[in-house]
């Protein structure tokens, strides 16, 4: 009980910093249209650490359906979008750059939770870098 509290209250906190760090992409979703839905990436090694991941994958899932129950910002509706940065059941910092890829090409990403592993986040920060989209890491400790 209180792990899924943690990972609720973390969830909650992260989609709260992500919908006021996000300003360019958020701004031009909330100006779009009144009913405008963003998206929060999270990239782990599902694969490979299955409990954990898991755990941040549905942390998010909690805070964004919190979000969405309480309209913490009128007119827009978050969603998950979820993906594993394994490549043969290990985290991978090119997967997890692909994924960073992925997640910018997609105009309703306001930022990524994740990844769960340093290594991994070597691969995709400076392409969350060079696009100016937040990535938030539940995680890691090298960078």
């Amino acid at each position: 009980m209180q792990k899924r509290t943690f990972s609720a209250l973390s969830g909650f906190a992260l989609i709260s910093l992500a919908a006021t760090s996000v300003a360019p992409r958020f701004a031009l979703a909330h100006q779009a249209a009144a009913n405008a839905t963003v998206t929060i990436g999270v990239s782990v090694p599902l694969l490979e650490y299955p409990d954990l991941p898991i755990g941040i994958q549905h942390g998010v899932q909690v805070a964004v359906a919190q979000a969405n129950a309480a309209n913490l910002v009128p007119g827009v509706t978050f969603a998950v979008s979820p993906k594993d940065d394994t490549i043969s059941n290990k985290h991978d910092p090119a997967k997890d750059a692909s994924n960073a890829r992925a997640f910018i090409s997609d105009p309703t990403v306001i930022g990524e939770v994740g990844p769960l592993n340093s290594s991994a986040a070597q691969g995709s920060i400076a392409v969350y870098n060079s696009a100016h989209l937040v990535q938030i890491s539940p995680a890691n400790t090298n960078r």
